[in-house]
């Protein structure tokens, strides 16, 4: 880790001696199909309005912030061996690697009557690591226009931990249901998709792949905007993860 750290640190000094400026991101990323970290250097991006941070000092649980880290451990372990299956068929990831679904399905059990509490520490908490926790738990409480509502707005986060944990709900509801997908407002992904950094990149390109399946032709004209097209086709020529923009591509086309 302390080697990949290093590495991140030389590639943003290199970027910045010969473009002038630091990179707009350095992502550690797990894993292309040998199961080899890549790294991600962000080179432009829009200037993105996030929410402005909140204030408040409610907490969840010491044991659901373990939790949740060890979830955080566990899905990493799991993607290394190469077995990173999930059964999203419920609305809510359970994973098909024994120990993190044991851990999943305990988030699930203590998410479940919780939806209104997990939604206020999302909202209002100013602690990062709290509201980063709960955008997770969110996607294992039960179902509701609330808990949808709530997730698309964390999505906007000034947090890349809060985004990525968000958007990655909301892609596991879309995958779960086309009639979810169909709820789930485009617009602030595809914005996302002109960010400068990889969370942003890698979420928002997953959550529009559900999202197109209805072929709309008004949300594919959306896409259908130049500067849009041309991140999509910049995304879909990466080595790993490009997968998502390839399809939405084709739809487009």
């Amino acid at each position: 880790e302390e080697t990949f750290v290093s590495q991140l640190e030389s590639a943003g000094a290199a970027v910045k001696k010969v473009t002038g400026r630091y990179p707009t991101d350095l992502a550690n990323v797990c894993c292309d199909e040998r199961g080899d970290r890549v790294i991600f250097i962000g080179l432009d991006g829009k200037t993105i309005r996030y929410n402005p941070p909140p204030k408040g000092h409610i907490r969840l649980p010491d044991r659901m912030l373990g939790l949740h880290d060890r979830s955080l451990e566990l899905n990493d372990e799991n993607v290394r061996q190469g077995a990173a299956a999930e059964d999203d068929s419920r609305g809510y990831a359970l994973s098909a690697y024994p120990p993190l679904r044991s851990v999943q399905l305990r988030m699930r059990a203590y998410s479940v009557g919780r939806g209104a509490y997990i939604r206020e520490v999302l909202e209002t908490a100013a602690d990062e690591r709290q509201r980063i926790a709960a955008a997770t738990l969110l996607g294992y409480a039960r179902r509701s226009p609330s808990q949808l509502a709530a997730l698309v707005r964390a999505s906007q986060d000034g947090s890349d931990g809060v985004r990525n944990n968000a958007t990655r709900a909301l892609i596991v509801l879309a995958r779960s249901s086309p009639t979810i997908a169909g709820e789930i407002p485009a617009s602030n992904f595809i914005e996302l998709l002109l960010s400068g950094k990889w969370t942003d990149l890698n979420k928002a390109s997953n959550l529009l792949n559900f999202i197109t399946r209805s072929r709309k032709r008004e949300l594919l004209a959306q896409l259908h905007q130049r500067e849009v097209l041309e991140r999509l086709v910049e995304i879909a020529r990466w080595r790993s993860h490009g997968e998502p923009a390839r399809y939405i591509l084709g739809r487009v086309a």
